[in-house]
């Protein structure tokens, strides 16, 4: 009995390892799309529509390496390891790939594009990427110079640090119609791009900021729906173009940066304000630092209109403004068209000459509330009107973090 026992024993363990050595071993990451079906790792080489959900992918999702079309038809591409990995990756070469209709979390990076142009998002929802502990990861992150890119009617959401990231030498990216919303740190952040622009979007909630514009220039942020965070524009960034947005509980800071590795502070120049409204409990636009920020045509409801720091200089275009000092800084007032007449060069002289001083802070403490007089379009407001506010009463400096 023991002995006819320890045969089949012995005849099982055989048939064992001879099924497990016959028993095909997992795939490696290959080419898909187009009739052959997709598995995490691979590289989607002709258009498809995914059947059903991807993952969970202990490495990257997709990669695309040609300008083909992958439609998640709804379906989830799904990460175990949001250290290193990328939910979907499109390359340099994908030139005009379009991504849509998908869900994407669980890697580091939802959707990555690197050094992609005119590739396109469409309806994609990324969200829960990153790493809770250490806080990296982005919802979108556009990298290595990707250009002329477009994400549209897309939502971004609770990633681990950063919505939508517009990396170094990214530039023509457009970020339109999208909801972007409760991002641990910044919702979007535009770090050393040129010329993205973000349009009629909803952006809310998350840690720090709703859109954090550093060392960029020529940024456009224009009829966005924005609340809780506010929208700062720091360091060296130039040309920054805020039009026709609604901002409410929250303003617009504008800041400088103290460079790590030179020492340099670096200063924002030519930050335009114009249009649309901004509803806040401290002042509306604090300029802490930088050069040539112009205020026109804004709705402003808030308890000081700008409040100025760091040797900055405000100009008020056509519109009327209460000052606040919180440091030494400089508002001006000027008709409606001036700067138009300065850049193209008519009659620059006497546009210049209108201009005038509505209030010169000193080094001091802050002061209350004053209400200067600033001729234009809107007429006037008397020099203190409204109510005085305490001294120290609505201050501090919305916290700098140097990334």
């Amino acid at each position: 009995m023991g002995s006819r026992a320890g045969g089949l024993f012995r005849g099982a363990l055989v048939w064992c390892c001879l099924a497990a050595i016959s028993r095909p071993a997992p795939s490696a990451a290959g080419d898909c799309g187009g009739a052959r079906p997709c598995g995490c790792g691979d590289r989607v080489v002709q258009s498809t529509i995914l059947a059903d959900d991807l993952g969970p992918c202990p490495g990257d999702g997709l990669r695309l390496v040609a300008g083909v079309s992958l439609d998640g038809g709804g379906h989830a591409i799904r990460g175990s390891k949001p250290v290193d990995t990328a939910g979907v990756i499109v390359t340099e070469r994908a030139a005009g790939a379009f991504v849509q209709n998908l869900e994407v979390s669980g890697f580091e990076r939802g959707i990555r594009l690197v050094g992609a142009r005119g590739a396109q998002l469409s309806n994609v929802r990324s969200h829960h990427n990153g790493d809770r502990r250490t806080r990296v990861g982005y919802g979108i992150d556009l990298a290595g110079g990707s250009s002329g890119n477009r994400i549209e009617r897309c939502r971004i959401h609770d990633n681990a640090d950063e919505g939508v990231h517009f990396g170094t030498a990214s530039a023509g990216n457009k970020l339109l119609h999208s909801e972007i919303a409760d991002n641990f740190r910044e919702n979007v952040y535009f770090l050393e791009s040129s010329g993205n622009v973000v349009e009629d979007c909803d952006v809310r909630g998350g840690g720090n900021d709703s859109f954090y514009v550093k060392n960029s220039r020529g940024t456009v942020i224009a009829r966005n729906r924005v609340g809780d965070r506010p929208l700062t524009v720091r360091g060296s960034s130039s040309g920054t173009v805020l039009s026709d947005n609604r901002i409410e509980g929250t303003g617009i800071l504008v800041t400088d940066y103290r460079d790590k590795k030179t020492g340099e502070l670096l200063v924002p120049a030519r930050t335009a304000i114009r249009g649309g409204r901004i509803s806040n409990r401290r002042a509306c636009v604090r300029a802490e630092a930088g050069s040539g920020t112009t205020i026109e045509s804004v709705e402003l409801d808030c308890p000081d209109d700008v409040s100025v720091a760091g040797g900055a200089s405000v100009t008020g275009i056509g519109c009327r403004l209460t000052v606040r000092c919180d440091g030494p800084g400089e508002v001006l007032s000027a008709p409606a068209g001036a700067l138009e007449s300065v850049a193209s060069g008519r009659d620059a002289g006497s546009a210049l000459a209108v201009s005038s001083v509505v209030r010169t802070c000193g080094s001091g403490a802050a002061t209350p509330r004053e209400a200067g007089t600033v001729e234009g379009a809107r007429g006037s407001r008397p020099a203190g009107s409204g109510v005085e506010r305490p001294p120290g009463s609505e201050r501090g400096r919305a916290r700098r973090r140097a990334r």
